[in-house]
């Protein structure tokens, strides 16, 4: 697999079992943006921060080392969203990633997205509404979603949909039957709504967005920072200061660092705080580091914890969500992740103590991992040929080859091999089969793909499946402009917030797809307020 700048100016190979990381192939690691800086100014080097340590919060005492108009900090479907569409108004915009790469953590997801009345279910004849998608959210995140938020992103989620395809050229998987858009079933969702990219990977909206950007004069600067928030005497963020080359994301060993003064404002995009184990056990004893995490190495608190100290108000940091399509067999995300999801809808999950169901397997992902953790020990999933969806057949080889998904040719190899009770299982899979066959789940109400079929027919593909940190709830608090929200309650004149940054979307628990969908929906909004606002001197 190969990691190329875009400007091609070099390149590095990293080896991998899992292709489904290829997508990383052509992202962009490219260096920094032409300067904007001003006249006679340079960033200061490592010995010079030395003596002079980093920059004030306070505008007045900051010397300016740069200028631009818009700084978007970080570089996944947020930032990337909102500083497609602050370019796109005009605005001379900025882009930071801290990591060396540029999509940061949205390049690690699945790319899927939640849309409501889109072509593909018009197509199926399947009936769907805002309401409908409210109340699946809203019974997932246990009524601590903002119903503002929700309402914004189910009325948009469309319109941002066809946005990716006709401006931005995001291609996403196909139904041969109808020729449109494909539909899946994901857990928590009682409609079939949710459509996966072409690639099966985040970068299928990464990359078009990188590209769209370039076009624009926008790169991705990689390797930098954010480490202050500069705020001037009547409490508006007017600039930052941006560390270079850091060492594990620590200022202190940066190479450099530089005031940026934003003569419009900061969107903050920088994403959640799985990967940070100090501070999510903080949030959350129970996430301490003997919890494996999904996430890249650079989710972390860095951002948040900057926005925090510049005055602004954190809401639900304990909301953290773990994912529970991943495997113990591998670390992260791995490659068997995308399988096991995609395969939910078509496979059940058993206990191995007993050979039995134990949960919907699409329920949402708190209860699902709620139930999996009250088994107390690894699950068995246990797909067959007959169901695997072509949109998602790479990923069934990625994870064969590296081992973790196992191939059986019968329900008694399955038994001997993980020590389950044969009788349980042989009659927990004629039960399921037998609501495969009906189209109706009657033992725990799953919603069935609409081309699922009985799991009879060998090789059978067993994966054992234990959650991990996945996606974190909380963070800065916004309000429906994403004007990032202070502890005086009152908006902090400019400085927005997007995607995982923020908090109060999804409450206790975020749907699948949804996330992607806040991500572009409020990436968009953030960065046409920022270009929309009045410039300071």
């Amino acid at each position: 697999m190969t990691i190329e700048k875009i400007a091609g100016e070099t390149s590095a190979t990293i080896s991998t079992a899992c292709s489904r990381r290829h997508f990383l192939k052509g992202v962009t690691t490219a260096g920094a943006l032409a300067a904007f800086g001003l006249a006679g100014c340079a960033p200061k080097t490592k010995n010079e921060m030395a003596t002079t340590g980093t920059a004030a919060s306070n505008a007045a005492d900051v010397n300016w080392d740069e200028e631009t108009e818009v700084l978007v900090v970080g570089s996944g479907y947020a930032g990337l969203a909102a500083a497609y569409e602050a370019a796109k108004a005009g605005a001379a915009v900025r882009v930071i990633e801290k990591h060396k790469m540029a999509g940061g953590n949205s390049v690690y997801a699945d790319g899927q997205i939640a849309v409501v009345g889109s072509d593909a279910q018009k197509a199926a004849g399947i009936e769907d509404s805002i309401e409908a998608f409210m109340s699946d959210a809203l019974t997932a995140g246990l009524n601590l979603n903002y119903k503002d938020k929700l309402q914004l992103m189910g009325e948009k989620s469309n319109e941002v949909f066809e946005w990716t395809v006709n401006e931005i050229g995001v291609e996403w998987a196909q139904d041969d039957a109808t020729g449109a858009a494909q539909l899946i079933a994901q857990g928590g969702h009682t409609v079939t709504r949710c459509i996966p990219p072409l690639v099966n990977s985040g970068s299928g909206i990464v990359k078009p967005l990188i590209a769209k950007l370039s076009e624009l004069g926008v790169e991705v600067e990689t390797s930098k920072q954010l480490v202050a928030l500069v705020r001037d005497e009547s409490g508006r963020v007017v600039g930052a200061t941006v560390a270079e080359g850091c060492s594990d994301y620590d200022p202190a060993t940066a190479s450099a660092t530089a005031n940026i003064k934003t003569t419009r404002g900061v969107v903050l995009a920088t994403g959640g705080y799985g990967k940070d184990v100090a501070f999510r056990s903080a949030q959350d004893p129970r996430l301490d580091e003997t919890v494996g995490c999904t996430n890249f190495e650079g989710a972390t608190a860095h951002g948040l914890k900057v926005a925090l100290d510049a005055g602004v108000m954190g809401m639900q940091l304990d909301q953290i969500q773990c994912y529970p399509y991943t495997s113990p067999e591998e670390d992260s995300f791995g490659c068997a992740a995308t399988w096991i999801e995609a395969e939910s809808a078509y496979a059940p999950t058993i206990d191995p103590t007993t050979g039995k169901r134990f949960v919907n397997e699409l329920t949402d992902r708190k209860r699902f991992c709620d139930a999996m953790f009250e088994v107390g020990t690894p699950l068995l999933q246990i797909g067959s040929v007959d169901n695997v969806p072509d949109w998602c057949a790479e990923s069934l080889e990625n994870a064969l080859k590296a081992g973790v998904t196992r191939e059986f040719n019968s329900l008694e190899e399955i038994a001997a091999e993980f020590d389950v009770p044969l009788e349980g299982l042989t009659a927990q899979m004629d039960s399921y089969n037998a609501c495969v066959t009906a189209g109706e789940d009657t033992e725990f109400g799953k919603l069935f793909n609409p081309d699922a079929k009985p799991v009879v027919t060998a090789p059978y593909y067993v994966t054992r499946a234990w959650p991990k940190v996945h996606h974190c709830m909380g963070g800065v608090k916004t309000d429906i402009d994403c004007r990032v929200i202070g502890n005086d309650l009152e908006p902090i004149v400019g400085l927005y917030g997007a995607g995982e940054a923020t908090g109060g979307v999804h409450g206790a628990c975020r749907l699948g797809c949804n996330g992607t969908l806040d991500c572009l929906v409020n990436g968009r909004i953030a960065g046409q307020q920022v270009a929309a606002l009045e410039p300071v001197a």
